[in-house]
C-alpha cells in the first residue's frame, strides 16, 4: 500500500494493488483571518492586526498559487478576461426600448487619454491581482502639494500591508514575516483611510479642513462576499480548506514517486533447473565461477532479447521433451505480468480537483481547456460552444468586480471637478459565431 501525506502528516491518497483511498474532507487548518483572541501588534499607539495566526497569510497564499498550476491559470484567466480593454469615459443619456443604456462618448481627449495612461492600468492590473489572490486591495490616492487634486491612483502591494484594529490606518512594512527583520516604528509607514460607508464625502472633508495638501490616503477595496471583519478571504480560499488545492497538488508528486521507486516487473520467466544442469553440466566445471558467468549471461540475454522497442512482439522459442506419462519435462513457462499501478484513477481524482478549484474562482473549467479524463459533464468540448458560453458568462459576471476597481477612478474625477453624469466604462470582446459574420464583437 502507497500512502501520500501531506506536510501535516495528513493522509490524503492512498494506492493498493486493488484499492485507491482518498480522504474525504479537509484537514483542519490554521485559520485565514485572525481570531478575537489572537493578540495585536502594538505599535505605539497603534493595535495591528494580524493577517492569519502567525500574521503571514499572504506568503501562504502566494505559496498554494505558485504550486497550483491550475489556480494559478485560473486566477489570470480571471485577471486578464476582468481587466478587458481598458477604461473610457462616457455619458449616459437615455435607456433604450430594450432596457439598454444610450451612451455618448466624452468628447474629451485629455480625460480619454489619462484613463489610458499607464499609470491608470497599472492601478488596475495590480488592483485586480490583490483582490483576486488575497481578498483585499490598497488603492493609494496621491494629492497635490496643494491639496486641490488628486494627482494620481497607486496600488500598494497587499502582501506588505495590515490594518489597525480600528480600520483608520494602513501599517506598511515589508519585514512583516520571512526576515530577520523585525517590523517596527522605524521600518513601517501609517497611512490613513478613507471612510468606508462614504470616501468622496470623506475627501471632501478632508479638503475643507485642509489635510490633503501634499497627503496620500487609501481607498480599501474588499471581497464583499466574505463576512470576516478586518480582512476578507478571497474566493478560492474555499479550495483551500476544503482540502482539494492539497489533493491537487499532492497527486502528481504521489505518481512521481511511484514511478521513481516502483519495482515494475513485464515478464516471468520459470526455467526449470534440469535445463541449466543439461546445457551446462557441474561436472565439466572444475571452477563455480565460470559456470555462473555463463548462466548469467545466457539469462542477460534472454532480458535484452524480450525488452525494448526493437524487440516488441518479438517471440521466444524453447524446447521442451515429453517423459513416457505424456508430461511435459524441462518446459520454460513464460507469464505476461499485469502493472498493478494504474493511473488512471490518480487522474481522475487530480481532473475533479481542478475543477473543485476552478468552481470555487467561477471559472468554468472548459474556458481554461480542463477537459477532465473519465467521461462526466466536463469532458465533452461541444463544438467549443461551451467555451463561448463559458467566456460570455465571465463577462457578464466581471461587472461587479469591475465596478469595485472603477470606485476610486470615479471618486478620483469628481473631486477634481469632473461631472457627475460621467460614467466609466469597460471595453468588452465577446466571441460570437460564424453566423453573424464576424468572430469577435466589441461592446462596453
Amino acid at each position: 500500500m502507497n500512502v501520500c501525506f501531506n506536510k501535516k502528516d495528513i493522509p490524503l491518497l492512498a494506492v493498493g494493488e486493488r484499492i485507491m483511498v482518498v480522504t474525504k474532507g479537509g484537514p483542519t487548518l490554521t485559520s485565514a483571518s485572525p481570531a478575537e483572541d489572537i493578540s495585536p501588534i502594538i505599535m505605539g499607539e497603534s493595535k495591528i492586526v494580524r493577517w492569519g495566526d502567525q500574521n503571514n497569510y499572504p506568503s501562504i497564499a502566494e505559496a498554494y498559487i505558485r504550486k497550483s498550476t491550475v489556480l494559478n491559470s485560473g486566477l489570470r484567466y480571471k485577471w486578464m478576461a476582468t481587466i478587458a480593454q481598458g477604461i473610457y469615459a462616457a455619458n449616459q443619456s437615455g435607456i433604450d426600448a430594450n432596457g439598454n443604456d444610450i451612451l455618448t462618448v466624452v468628447p474629451d481627449i485629455q480625460l480619454q487619454r489619462s484613463l489610458r495612461d499607464r499609470k491608470v492600468f497599472n492601478y488596475m492590473l495590480d488592483a485586480y491581482r490583490d483582490i483576486f489572490k488575497f481578498g483585499i486591495c490598497f488603492p493609494e490616492l496621491i494629492f497635490s502639494a496643494d491639496g486641490n487634486k488628486v494627482d494620481g491612483i497607486n496600488i500598494i502591494n497587499a502582501r506588505f500591508c495590515r490594518l489597525t484594529n480600528d480600520k483608520q490606518y494602513v501599517a506598511y512594512s515589508e519585514y512583516w514575516e520571512g526576515t530577520t527583520t523585525i517590523a517596527n516604528s522605524e521600518n513601517t509607514k501609517f497611512i490613513p483611510v478613507l471612510d468606508h460607508y462614504d470616501p468622496l464625502a470623506d475627501l471632501k472633508r478632508l479638503k475643507m479642513a485642509g489635510k490633503t495638501k501634499g497627503k496620500s490616503y487609501i481607498y480599501p477595496l474588499f471581497n464583499r462576499f466574505s463576512n470576516n471583519v478586518i480582512y476578507p478571504l478571497p474566493d478560492w480560499d474555499t479550495a483551500r480548506q476544503s482540502g482539494w488545492l492539497d489533493i491537487s497538488q499532492e497527486v502528481p508528486e504521489f505518481i512521481k514517486n511511484v514511478y521513481k521507486n516502483q519495482a515494475s516487473l513485464t515478464y516471468l520467466i520459470r526455467i526449470p533447473y534440469s535445463y541449466w544442469d543439461k546445457v551446462y553440466p557441474v561436472s565439466q566445471y572444475t571452477n563455480p565461477v565460470e559456470r555462473r558467468k555463463l548462466i548469467t549471461a545466457e539469462i542477460a540475454k534472454i532480458e535484452t532479447t524480450l525488452i525494448g522497442s526493437e524487440n516488441s512482439k518479438k517471440s521466444l522459442v524453447t524446447h521442451f521433451s515429453v517423459n513416457d506419462l505424456g508430461k511435459a519435462e524441462e518446459k520454460w513457462d513464460v507469464e505476461v505480468l499485469d502493472d498493478k499501478f494504474k493511473s488512471d484513477q490518480q487522474l481522475i481524482t487530480s481532473a475533479a480537483a481542478n475543477s473543485e478549484i476552478l468552481f470555487s474562482i467561477l471559472v468554468n473549467p472548459a474556458v481554461v481547456g480542463a477537459m477532465p479524463s473519465g467521461g462526466g459533464p466536463y469532458a465533452q468540448n461541444s463544438g467549443g460552444s461551451n467555451i463561448r458560453e463559458a467566456f460570455l458568462v465571465n463577462n457578464a459576471l466581471a461587472w461587479v468586480d469591475q465596478q469595485h476597481i472603477i470606485y476610486p477612478i470615479e471618486h478620483m474625477l469628481r473631486f477634481n471637478g469632473y461631472s457627475e453624469d460621467i460614467e466609466i466604462r469597460v471595453k468588452k470582446t465577446i466571441l460570437t459565431t460564424l453566423d453573424t459574420g464576424a468572430g469577435t464583437k466589441t461592446l462596453s
